[in-house]
């Protein structure tokens, strides 16, 4: 070699033979019309999204943005449909705020009159006496817009709603009879009538053992008082049972204090009509466990601990005496 002899790099043999043998995919025809309308779309997009109104500019392009607002709409759609539900917050404030608007206003009173004449008699014996109940001495009047509550089944905590609603269907019929100058007795229908047929033969041919024929109103409604005064349970009821009782129970936060403590006081009769606990705190301890479970479930908390702090000092052996320190 010369000394002008000049070595040259080596080609990169490494490179060009995998260039060579591995050359990338041509795309073909049908790809590149894809991608160049591809290219050509999002141009537009971008095109329109700078405008001010964002409006296409002929119809190709509105066919696009038709079908672009469309799909957005139809994804809004489907993601709300997959949207779990919100909780929606109680505000017990305002429900208790509306029950004692409620109870204010409540006059028990129908919107109408509702009086019809009736004439008097004897039920014929196509209506088998299973019709209102007649009275010979006159004629009555019926309110045709307060309908009697139906017995269609003999559990007993069934019967204890229906004794509640039977008594607010003979307190309107008062109300009426006294507005119309009349007697409600004659026209309020019967416990039997109120009864279905089927139900009260069974109760008297499998349980009560008497021909229903013989059933007289009387003994019928002395039979229900029985089963609703029954209690809930066979055995006695413990602490742990009475708070299950009560857990339900609070004192409104609106209205004097009058309201306040007859409503409560009406909830606490409602947890012993419901509970068969009438006949059974006889015991005196048993009875100082209640109004003391009773007396835990006042509200607010700085007027329950001034309860519990009054009663430790006045003996309250019942609910009235409760009743009386509630008031102070």
């Amino acid at each position: 070699m010369g000394p002008n002899w000049e070595q040259l790099p080596r080609p990169p043999i490494e490179g060009a033979y995998v260039d060579e043998d591995y050359p990338p995919p041509e795309k073909s025809d049908a790809e590149k019309r894809a991608e160049e309308k591809a290219e050509a779309r999002a141009k537009l997009r971008a095109e329109r999204r700078n405008r001010p109104d964002s409006t296409p500019d002929s119809e190709e392009e509105e066919k696009e943005y038709q079908e672009e607002q469309r799909k957005q709409a139809e994804r809004r759609r489907i993601n709300k449909a997959n949207r779990p539900p919100k909780e929606k917050r109680v505000d017990h404030a305002k429900v208790a705020r509306a029950a004692h608007d409620r109870r204010m206003l409540d006059t028990n009173l129908p919107s109408s009159s509702g009086w019809e004449p009736l004439s008097s008699g004897p039920p014929t014996p196509s209506s088998g006496g299973w019709g209102p109940n007649f009275n010979s001495s006159g004629p009555s009047l019926v309110v045709t817009d307060v309908l009697p509550p139906r017995i269609t089944c003999m559990d007993r905590t069934f019967l204890v709603s229906w004794v509640k609603k039977r008594e607010t269907y003979e307190d309107k019929l008062r109300a009426n009879a006294q507005r119309m100058g009349g007697e409600w007795r004659r026209s309020a229908v019967g416990w039997i009538p109120s009864t279905d047929r089927s139900l009260l033969k069974a109760t008297c041919t499998y349980v009560w053992r008497v021909p229903v024929e013989q059933l007289s109103e009387d003994d019928y409604r002395d039979r229900i008082m029985e089963i609703v005064g029954q209690p809930a349970t066979k055995w006695t009821p413990t602490k742990s049972d009475m708070q299950n009782y009560c857990r339900t129970l609070s004192v409104d936060p609106h209205g004097d204090v009058t309201s306040r403590l007859v409503s409560f006081m009406e909830r606490v009769d409602d947890v012993i009509d419901e509970n068969g606990l009438r006949q059974q705190p006889k015991d005196s301890t048993m009875l100082r466990t209640f109004v003391k479970v009773v007396a835990a479930r006042v509200t607010p908390s700085y007027l329950r601990d001034r309860v519990e702090e009054q009663m430790k000092t006045v003996p309250a052996n019942d609910l009235v005496a409760f009743a009386d320190i509630l008031r102070e």
